[in-house]
């Protein structure tokens, strides 16, 4: 009787369990949705049972750093030649080199922090990383460059760069005979404009073919590479930084937007990443006055063409690690430090353990 009644009940909750599921009738899509996971789930156990004796020998520590350099060695040679082809010879070439990068460089992310305890926490910043380079070619092949260099904002910081600059490496012994903010004249417009339409035109249409770049210019006084002066231009003020950083900033805050607190913590975390690429710009400058002061362009040259990129690159998983988990909640935090401390457990563990083999 017993197992009669526990039947019966057995049969109860599932009938009581289907008219729960009926009063949530499924839409195609959702029927759909589900039928894509299975089918997606399936193939994926299928794919990988199949590659698995290639993916296990790949997984390997060993193995994966080897093939890792190899590809971030690939990454760097294709930078390398990318800024060693003069621009107007090999424009299509250098076009081609950077997507090619970009794709090596994103296998390299996601296969050097493959199950990996130590470079796993840098998973996301390599992809900011790769995403910022994305922009900085979107800008450089297309015409934002230039509408981002005619805009008041990047002659606002030309000319702070320049002062600001120009006074600091004053201030550690580069002399210099004058720092001015001067017009610099170009005359693209005027190549297509035919000889007789030239000279029928009035100076204000004249002047209107003309572009007008403001620039600040830094002239050297007895410096010891003999170098007489140069020009700090749009390009150099820092507007081609803050405007990528400031679209990868909005993904970083996207990813982590439910382990930020949303108040003034985030605000200032904005404020010194703002100020952070900034100052980074600033540095980048310095160094070149300083190397054209006292080596020329030989030196100067090759480094003006490589630190910008190369100081972004290491202050975006800077801010990304170290800066924006200062707006983080507390909860947030607790469970990192939690979390460290389990891991310094761990390995005290592990130390004891082997001592205890040894002796």
């Amino acid at each position: 009787m017993a197992d009669e009644v526990d039947s019966k009940d057995s049969k109860e909750v599932k009938t009581s369990t289907e008219e729960s599921s009926d009063d949530k009738p499924q839409t195609k899509l959702s029927r759909f949705v589900s039928k894509s996971k299975e089918d997606l789930s399936t193939f994926s156990s299928k794919t990988y049972s199949k590659l698995e004796p290639i993916i296990l020998p790949l997984k390997n520590k060993y193995v994966r750093y080897t093939l890792s350099a190899i590809l971030f060695g690939l990454v760097v040679t294709l930078y390398v030649l990318y800024e060693t082809y003069p621009e107007a010879e090999n424009k299509a070439l250098r076009a081609t080199l950077v997507p090619i990068g970009l794709v090596l460089a994103t296998i390299l992310v996601f296969y050097i922090t493959w199950d990996d305890p130590f470079f796993k926490k840098y998973r996301s910043p390599g992809i900011y990383v790769v995403v910022l380079t994305t922009i900085f070619y979107i800008f450089i092949f297309t015409d934002i460059s230039e509408l981002l260099f005619s805009t008041t904002l990047a002659k606002w910081l030309t000319r702070s760069t320049g002062v600001i600059t120009s006074s600091i490496v004053m201030a550690f012994g580069v002399n210099l005979l004058d720092v001015s903010w001067v017009p610099f004249y170009t005359y693209t417009q005027l190549a297509g404009v035919n000889r007789t339409t030239f000279f029928l035109s009035s100076p204000f249409e004249l002047r209107n073919l003309i572009d007008t770049k403001w620039m600040i210019r830094i002239i050297f006084s007895n410096a010891p590479s003999g170098q007489g002066s140069l020009y700090v231009d749009a390009a150099c003020s820092g507007i081609h930084s803050l405007t990528v950083f400031a679209a990868v900033f909005l993904l970083m805050l996207f990813e982590a937007r439910k382990r930020l607190q949303w108040n003034y913590k985030t605000i200032l975390v904005t404020l010194l990443g703002i100020i952070g690429t900034y100052i980074m710009n600033l540095i980048r400058i310095m160094i070149i006055i300083s190397l054209y002061y006292y080596q020329g362009g030989s030196i100067a040259g090759p480094v003006h063409n490589y630190l910008g990129y190369v100081i972004l690159i290491i202050w975006l998983p800077i801010f990304w690690m170290y800066i924006l988990p200062l707006a983080e909640t507390k909860e947030v935090k607790q469970e990192r430090k939690q979390r460290k401390i389990a891991k310094k457990e761990e390995r005290k563990k592990k130390k004891s353990s082997q001592n205890i083999d040894e002796s």
